[in-house]
Order: C-alpha cells, then structure tokens, then sequence
C-alpha cells in the first residue's frame, strides 16, 4: 500500500488449452511459478477461455486436477504415453514437476467470460489476494459484489 491507497495483484492468464498437452501444462505451470516468485506481488492464476474447453476435446484428467494442481506424478505418466522416450527428458520433466510441488504455490481459478458468475467470482478472488476482505476501514473495503457490476458495465 502507498500514499495513493492502491494495490498491485498480478492476474496471470493462462490459456485453457495448455491443459490438453501435459509438456504445455508444465510449461505454464513454470512460467506461473516463476512469475510468482520474481514479481513479488500478490499473484492469481487464472485458466482463461474455459467455455471453449470442450471445444478442445476430452482432456486426460478433470477440471479440478488442473486448477487445484493435484499429484504432478499422473501428468509425468501422460508425458511418457506421448512418445517421448528419452531417459534424460525424463529426468529433467520429474525433477521440474518435483519443483513446482515442492514450492506448492501455484494454483488456478477459471475465466468463463461469458458467465458474469464466473467474473464475479474471480473479482472476488483478486480483491481478496489485494487484501479487501482482511481490512477494516470502510474507505478502502469493497464489498465483492460491487466490483463486478463495474466491470465493462455488467449489472
């Protein structure tokens, strides 16, 4: 917080198609980890175009295994199936899934763009990561229901 009374969060999108490949998955989920800890700002993941999931086809493990990042071991497995044989590309993709599990920072919320629930609830998480719900002066806390309304005119 500074004299200005504003707070930073970083909203990092990620395109829900990354979900399809386990190689882009853990693409993604380096690039959020690495984010996280280089801007120091308070951080929300967010599986964006999650309407257009089902466009991509049935992916290997439910929703909620990508976003609430649940035991990476599954996602090596799904990497070996694809082809990819190599003993040191195995090695490497263990101990960097070992990586993101061992920090346990990263996890996802969705983006349904069509769904004001959807952008509701994620206002609600990105004013809850800026510190509005754990603030008691009435100046700067804004109840949840409030910011999405103002969001590109949805009431």
């Amino acid at each position: 917080e500074n004299a200005w009374k504003y707070r930073c969060c970083c909203i990092h999108l990620v395109d829900s198609f990354m979900c399809r490949d386990a190689g882009s998955f853990l693409s993604a989920l380096l690039v959020s980890l690495s984010a996280m800890m280089l801007l120091e700002l308070p951080h929300v993941n967010v599986l964006s175009k999650i309407d257009l999931l089902e466009a991509y086809g049935e992916l290997p493990f439910n929703l909620d295994y990508y976003t609430d990042i649940l035991d990476l071991s599954y996602l090596m497995d799904t990497m070996s199936v694809n082809g990819r044989g190599d003993e040191r590309y195995k090695a490497l993709t263990s101990a960097l899934l070992e990586l993101v599990e061992d920090f346990a920072l990263v996890q996802f919320n969705t983006l349904n763009v069509q769904s004001e629930e959807s952008l509701r609830a994620l206002t609600a998480v990105v004013d809850k990561a800026c510190g509005y719900y754990h603030q008691n002066d009435p100046v700067t806390t804004r109840p949840p229901q409030t910011t999405a309304e103002n969001i590109n005119g949805f009431k």
